[in-house]
């Protein structure tokens, strides 16, 4: 459970959570502290040693931009129906009829 939870932190910023203990040379009892609790100050500053001497190791940016779009201009929202629009004449939008 230590182990996983070691991973789950270094997981933040590593494509591999387990490369930071393989390259690191560490075990596990180097990560905890003295009551052992994951210390994950140590773990974090791991991390950033690894990455500084390997940036290769980060955890890769999505490919996507959403905030680029497709191309086409976003679609506007259809009008929310309230209760006062059912009752305004000229209204040319139909209602669905129920069926039983």
């Amino acid at each position: 459970m230590q182990r996983a939870e070691i991973e789950r932190v270094a997981a933040e910023h590593l494509a591999q959570a387990g490369d930071l203990f393989t390259l690191s040379g560490k075990d596990l009892a180097e990560f905890l502290t003295e009551s052992g609790d994951v210390d994950t100050a140590k773990v974090s500053a791991d991390v950033a040693a690894l990455l500084a001497e390997r940036p290769g190791l980060r955890k890769n940016a999505p490919a996507f931009d959403p905030s680029q779009g497709t191309g086409q201009p976003p679609k506007p929202e259809a009008p929310t129906p309230t209760w006062g629009s059912m009752f305004q004449t000229g209204n040319t939008t139909p209602v669905a009829q129920h069926t039983r």
